[in-house]
């Protein structure tokens, strides 16, 4: 069976120093937010505006995978439809 293989990019000269001087501590860049929303919700018109959201912004979709004997992760950008199904369609909006 051949090796897998991935398609990706190198990561910058600042993504690399960020990771050489982090680690492996991908926790310490994460971006949060939280969103109080008052009044009725439509939770599918919600997942619609995420969906169209990670499908214009790159960014969204990028992901760093660490594969054995690399020392540096690349980055590997992932096509729309994995990635809003992942990330959209998991979403719980059912507190809301």
């Amino acid at each position: 069976m051949p090796p897998e293989t991935t398609a990706g990019f190198r990561l910058s000269p600042q993504q690399d120093r960020l990771w050489t001087q982090g680690g492996a501590d991908v926790a310490a860049f994460r971006a949060q937010c939280a969103v109080r929303i008052e009044g009725p919700l439509d939770a599918e018109r919600l997942r619609a505006a995420l969906v169209s959201l990670v499908a214009r912004y790159e960014i969204l979709r990028t992901v760093f995978p660490h594969q054995a004997g690399m020392k540096v992760p690349f980055q590997v950008i992932l096509d729309t439809e994995s990635a809003s199904g992942s990330a959209a369609s998991d979403a719980d909006v059912s507190g809301f």
